[in-house]
């Protein structure tokens, strides 16, 4: 695999590593070579040899205090190597190569007996699982690195050469090797950098139903049991498991209502998830709270949005929000429509009418009367502030002539004669959220919460708990246009009028 010739593990040195490395990079035939002609051969030499170098010599130099230095270091040094800046295309697609592999490897290797192997076999195979997760680790940490200062560039790479699979691969695997851990896992640090990656990915990207085939259902299944309802400020690592499931969610649901063809649809596998065991929709629920209350990143703010809308529309799941858990999202909505621009968050703001909507239509909370006047007076101050746009008036208006609003504030405003309402998918500016959220004028406003499917197939089917769901018919095929992270999800929320 190497040309280099590594030393004795109870010989190495930090200084002596370093010597090797700029041996390796900075030798004088090393960088003739690379200045006449800088083939990928060459390259991928040196890039699997320094790799080597590192994975052979790692857990000598580390310690739990300098760790994260030691990693960062070599990271660093390799991505702003000359070779590297100059075949940044290869190196990624090497390293998701040697991912890929690695995944492989280790999932035969879990994939054994391990009682009807022999203790020659089983250090065999333990020898390999070790290996590979150094490498895992830093991989991961070299493409955080390299993302860090080419955010771009680098995610682009990512899409165009499987990036979305691979990295799927490797948090499946992470999902494996971590499933008997218990509540100290020891592989966590590994994976954060491609917790990371894969959220910024799916933030920036939409991606094919078939791309989705790629994320298990044990991954998600692992990520929602193992996660904690505490703060983000004490569990980051916690906090990127709640963030990539916020976001594969709007990646499901954009690949349901994008999908002109029932054949090409795909079930929203971490709706699925999430609510086929009560003690997983409570803790999700919980820890969405938690963070709903606090969080100031408007992406993050829209992604639990759509978790919310969901569950207000889903007939099954509608009802099973605590009391005390409602009063305190009208308690944030009322908070935050009050305090958004009506200009610059606009999105934002039709995102929470839009989920308000199902919310006091279908949950528990239309029975309280709960802050009535307040959501009253904030809906009425949406529709008359002289910068609220068409589209917030709507919904706005949709809101208020809900039975909820009629005991305490006098006749329903009048709206606008119903109209057909189509949503427009030109340069993905419009919000998976409103793919099924009808207009305030559409005169086929939803009046119960609607079932979802649970297979792909044209026959409704039953969840775990034996109902039936049907499901949603396709809007206008979507059209693709890659975006600022921000930016695109953002974009997702707005629809037009034609």
């Amino acid at each position: 695999m190497t040309n280099v010739k590594l030393l004795q593990k109870d010989t190495i040195t930090l200084d002596r590593f370093w010597d090797i490395a700029n041996d390796l990079f900075h030798s004088d035939r090393q960088v003739g070579e690379l200045r006449d002609s800088c083939t990928e051969d060459k390259v991928n030499t040196l890039l699997v040899n320094y790799l080597t170098l590192v994975c052979e010599h790692c857990d000598q130099l580390t310690t739990p205090d300098t760790e994260e230095q030691f990693y960062n270091d070599i990271s660093e040094y390799v991505t702003c190597h000359r070779y590297y800046r100059s075949n940044m295309q290869f190196c990624v697609r090497k390293m998701l190569s040697l991912l890929t592999y690695s995944v492989g490897c280790n999932e035969s290797n879990l994939g054994l007996e391990f009682d009807m192997l022999d203790n020659d076999t089983r250090e065999q195979v333990n020898d390999s699982i070790t290996m590979n997760e150094k490498l895992i680790r830093i991989i991961g940490w070299i493409l955080i690195v390299n993302y860090q200062s080419d955010k771009d560039a680098f995610l682009q790479i990512l899409k165009d050469f499987n990036g979305f699979e691979t990295l799927a691969g490797v948090l499946s695997n992470y999902s494996r090797i971590s499933h008997n851990s218990g509540d100290k896992d020891p592989y966590i640090t590994n994976y954060s950098p491609y917790f990371e990656l894969f959220y910024e990915l799916c933030k920036n990207y939409e991606f094919e139903s078939t791309e989705l085939d790629h994320v298990e259902s044990q991954l998600l299944e692992y990520l929602f049991e193992s996660l904690k309802v505490v703060p983000k400020e004490s569990n980051i690592l916690n906090f990127m498991k709640f963030k990539l499931l916020l976001v594969l969610n709007e990646q499901f649901m954009v690949s349901q209502f994008s999908s002109a063809e029932i054949s090409h649809q795909i079930e929203n596998r971490f709706f699925i998830k999430m609510t086929e065991n009560g003690q997983r929709f409570q803790n999700f629920n919980e820890v969405l709270i938690l963070n709903f209350n606090r969080e100031q990143d408007h992406v993050l703010q829209i992604l639990m949005l759509k978790v919310l809308y969901l569950v207000f529309t889903t007939s099954n799941t509608c009802g099973k929000f605590y009391i005390n858990d409602l009063k305190l999202i009208i308690d944030i909505m009322i908070r935050e429509l009050f305090n958004l621009s009506t200009v610059k968050e606009e999105a934002l703001i039709n995102t929470y009418l839009r989920v308000l909507y199902p919310m006091i239509l279908f949950s528990s909370i239309r029975e309280e009367g709960y802050k009535r006047d307040s959501m009253s007076e904030v809906l009425r101050y949406l529709v008359g502030a002289e910068q609220t746009s068409e589209t917030t008036k709507r919904l706005a208006e949709r809101c208020l002539v809900l039975d909820f609003f009629d005991e305490k504030c006098g006749s329903p405003l009048i709206t606008r004669s119903a109209a057909p309402y189509i949503l427009s998918r030109e340069n993905s500016s419009q919000s998976s959220v409103v793919s099924e959220i009808d207009s305030p004028d559409s005169p086929d406003s939803p009046t119960a919460p609607v079932d979802r499917s649970r297979s792909n197939s044209s026959i409704s089917s039953q969840d775990s708990k034996g109902i039936h769901r049907k499901r949603p018919p396709p809007p206008p095929p979507r059209r693709y246009t890659q975006r600022n992270g921000s930016e695109l999800m953002l974009s997702r929320t707005k629809v037009a009028n034609k």
